[in-house]
């Protein structure tokens, strides 16, 4: 911390001790401090009024996800698996097998995950009870954001929908979908814990944790190299996805930039705004009906 910022924290706390004595000077200690406790009731009863909301919004979140995940299930017919990943590619549907948003390391239970964290500022601790419960959760494709491949708690690697890979392009079958895994890898001798974090963009189940390692592990063994490729193919099976979401939403664009209404829309748009005048929208929209 810098001298002006301690001058200018000195500065504040003076100018408190100041207002407070005008406040007792003009109105008596009594009922300043009267005002000052009744102001920290006030906060304290609307905090937890607050809270309270949080949970009712929580519990409510809560069993939306238990129906809905219900219903998936009805519909759920698995035609393929990789990795720790079960696809329905005729519903778009995919399951995470033992899926949950936590690992234990050390016999102790750790937390990873930005949207576990995102959710306690959102005061939803029932529903972060939930995510912490493994289970076989079912997910639509479009609600999956992104991956990392943690070693020791760093990311190796990382990739998500509607951006690039991190990483050198592997060889093999599936290598144009997943980004290398030693891009961003440091030589170790050994690790300790290898997990697979994905991110939804679903309320109750916003950070996925897959467990390969939980415990130190050479680099150079057998049980490493298998850890490694299970993770590689559900990492390539979420890479499938998240090529066939940007393809959907490529097609969708473009749909609608073929579409002549949509383009005659725009073009009133245009002419609303005083862009183009009457005769030249007149003349765009016979072009594009056709007239």
């Amino acid at each position: 911390m810098g001298i002006f910022d301690v001058n200018a924290k000195l500065k504040k706390k003076a100018e408190s001790v100041t207002n407070f004595k005008n406040e007792v000077k003009e109105n008596g200690l009594g009922t300043v401090t009267k005002d000052r406790v009744k102001g920290v009731k006030n906060s304290i009863n609307d905090s937890i009024e607050a809270k309270k909301a949080d949970a009712e919004l929580a519990q409510q979140k809560k069993e939306e996800f238990k129906v809905n995940q219900e219903e998936l299930r009805k519909v759920f017919v698995s035609t393929q698996k990789m990795g720790d990943i079960e696809i329905d590619e005729v519903n778009k549907l995919l399951k995470f097998n033992n899926a949950s948003s936590n690992i234990k390391k050390n016999n102790a239970m750790k937390l990873l995950g930005k949207g576990v964290l995102a959710m306690y500022t959102l005061g939803a601790s029932i529903a972060v009870e939930m995510a912490l419960k493994p289970g076989d959760i079912i997910f639509r494709y479009d609600e999956i954001r992104d991956y990392d491949l943690l070693e020791n708690d760093v990311s190796v690697e990382s990739g998500g929908l509607g951006r690039a890979i991190a990483g050198d392009v592997l060889a093999g079958p599936v290598g144009g979908l997943f980004g290398s895994l030693t891009a961003k890898r440091k030589t170790r001798k050994s690790i300790d814990m290898m997990a697979l974090q994905i991110s939804t963009t679903n309320f109750c189940f916003p950070s996925i944790m897959i467990s390969y390692l939980t415990n130190e592990t050479k680099t150079k063994s057998t049980r490493y190299t298998n850890a490694l490729s299970q993770a590689r193919n559900t990492i390539a099976c979420l890479n499938l996805i998240f090529s066939q979401c940007d393809n959907s939403e490529t097609q969708q664009i473009q749909q609608n930039s073929n579409d002549p209404y949509e383009e005659l829309k725009k073009a009133k748009e245009l002419l609303d705004m005083g862009i183009i005048s009457q005769e030249e929208f007149e003349v765009k929209k016979k072009q594009l009906l056709e007239l």
